[in-house]
């Protein structure tokens, strides 16, 4: 939480998984792309709706 309210300009968190769970290992391995442009989504339909 440091990071969120310390921070002055705007600020995300983002938590994508674990690298020491399997699954969650692979799934960032195979589709970084796919995290990457769901967390921008995300982002933008939060300013839109500001």
């Amino acid at each position: 939480m440091y990071v969120l309210r310390k921070t002055v300009p705007p600020a995300v968190l983002v938590e994508c998984g674990f690298l020491s769970n399997p699954g969650d290992a692979s799934l960032l391995r195979d589709t970084p792309g796919a995290i990457a442009r769901a967390i921008a989504q995300g982002v933008d339909a939060y300013n839109l709706n500001q």
